[in-house]
């Protein structure tokens, strides 16, 4: 529920649609794909732990998925993984940021300022794409000194989704829930 209908850079690509029917079959592939996502993580770690030392749970476990590249796959194809998982975290930042930039632009500031021009707008997008590069930036050494990025995520989706996850389910099933119970239910 939380990462299918309330995760904002999915939703804003799925609205972003040519029409319904390429936004079902966009849903439909995604979900395909999300499926084969363990096996993309676990393999590799299973064919780690059998060709190398690395014991779950250790620090060393980090260089797991590197060392297999270096040592399984030829140079040039190494280059060609390095160069594509960038290019899928480049994407999956680019999401991110614009989606944070247009929920803090409609819902923050245009209803702050209701009159504002269409040139406004998009300066404060702009602004806020810039500053939440800045603040993931300024994140880093919290993802380092904890206990890492994956557990954090995990532990604040875990915070966020029963609250939300609720609402948006009453807010779908239940004909009589409005905005204003929405937002009064979510702060208490």
């Amino acid at each position: 529920l939380w990462y299918w209908c309330m995760d904002q850079d999915l939703v804003q690509r799925t609205l972003s649609a040519r029409s319904d029917v390429h936004s079902k079959a966009g849903c439909t592939m995604a979900a395909g794909l999300k499926l084969l996502a363990p096996f993309f993580m676990v393999i590799p770690g299973m064919a780690v732990s059998v060709l190398f030392d690395f014991e779950a749970g250790s620090a060393s476990t980090d260089q797991a998925y590197p060392v297999l590249l270096a040592s399984v796959m030829p140079p040039g194809v190494v280059g060609i993984m390095v160069a594509s998982i960038m290019a899928a975290m480049m994407s999956s930042l680019d999401s991110v940021f614009n989606a944070g930039s247009a929920v803090f632009t409609f819902d923050v500031y245009a209803r702050l300022f209701p009159d504002s021009s269409q040139a406004a707008l998009e300066r404060v997008g702009k602004a806020a794409t810039v500053a939440f590069a800045v603040l993931s930036f300024l994140w880093i050494p919290v993802i380092s000194n904890g206990p890492g990025l994956y557990r954090q995520v995990v532990e604040l989706q875990a915070y966020l989704t029963p609250p939300v996850g609720i609402v948006f389910l009453l807010g779908v099933s239940w004909a009589r829930v409005n905005g204003s119970g929405a937002l009064a239910g979510l702060l208490r």
